[in-house]
């Protein structure tokens, strides 16, 4: 198996800065900085542990080879606010389920987990930076 890395340059727009797409072929990523603030996008097709550099969870459900489950990092370890978005990107959730999964006991609107089975389905998510995780 061999891995394929590129990256692009930032460029400059007005009080906004964008770099476009970093890709190691399982995995690609793009950060967009707005006044100060970076909110980077990944592409996944397979489970991935998110960490606190992630913001938008972009599910490829095509090329999947079944669920994709999308753990949550500890909501202890998480600043109280910090928000996630999940969204399937190829409309395909409904063979390939996008599964939620939060970790260490925590919980999301009480729920162990929450699933997305409707095509181009998204989930927005905080956390109170204690043990839960809710939806909003």
């Amino acid at each position: 198996m061999s891995y394929k890395y590129s990256k692009s340059k930032t460029t400059a727009l007005g009080p906004q800065t964008f770099m476009n797409k970093v890709s190691t072929g399982l995995v690609s990523a793009s950060v967009l900085m707005v006044d100060s603030k970076i909110l980077n996008r990944i592409s996944i097709s397979s489970s991935f542990y998110l960490n606190h550099s992630n913001y938008f969870i972009g599910v490829d459900t095509e090329n999947a080879t079944g669920s994709v489950v999308v753990y949550l990092p500890h909501a202890s370890g998480s600043v109280a606010g910090r928000t996630y978005m999940v969204k399937d990107e190829c409309g395909n959730c409904n063979n390939n389920l996008i599964i939620v999964q939060p970790t260490n006991g925590d919980s999301i609107d009480g729920l162990n987990n929450v699933t997305l089975d409707s095509p181009y389905a998204s989930l927005h998510v905080y956390t109170d930076g204690i043990s839960r995780w809710f939806i909003y």
